[in-house]
């Protein structure tokens, strides 16, 4: 029943295989969704583009419904391997990003650092006023006397 239109189709006509399209593709695209593909569109549209750049590889004229059913769901199961490495990954890398995630400082931590209840912990050595406020004083080396061998510090008024 394909048979003259594969044949018409190979030999490139254009509107053969849009006839063979027309002919196959909502039994397709409802054998894909009873499959369970909810993108049964998308996998048909593939399908078809599959079958028109490989009709030449195709055996037999007459069995071009079974072929093209055959990319189909081969596509199907290809996508849906595709989706499920896809979730893996990020399913890995969000596991990742909680593993990295910086922690919540415990309370008796903060204790421990020179900080209470209401009152931040203490500042590190070599600045002279907390972060962010005016006059802030910059030391080279955070304080520390080697790194800071031969440099001066630099004063940072806000601008008014």
């Amino acid at each position: 029943m394909d048979g003259p239109l594969v044949r018409a189709a190979r030999g490139g006509s254009q509107s053969a295989f849009a006839r063979l399209v027309t002919a196959h593709e909502r039994s397709l695209r409802g054998f894909l969704r009873k499959s369970g593909f909810s993108d049964a569109d998308d996998i048909a549209q593939e399908a078809f583009l599959a079958a028109w750049s490989s009709l030449g590889r195709l055996r037999d004229d007459d069995g071009f419904r079974a072929w093209l059913f055959g990319i189909a769901w081969r596509k199907a199961l290809d996508q849906g391997r595709a989706a499920r490495r896809a979730a893996h990954r990020d399913e890995v890398w969000r596991e990742e990003q909680a593993a990295d995630a910086p922690r919540e400082v415990d309370p008796a931590d903060r204790l421990a650092a020179g900080g209470g209840p209401g009152r931040p912990a203490a500042r590190p050595a070599g600045l002279r006023h907390p972060l962010p406020g005016p006059g802030l004083v910059a030391r080279r080396g955070g304080g520390n006397p080697e790194l800071a061998a031969g440099h001066r510090e630099v004063a940072c008024e806000p601008r008014t």
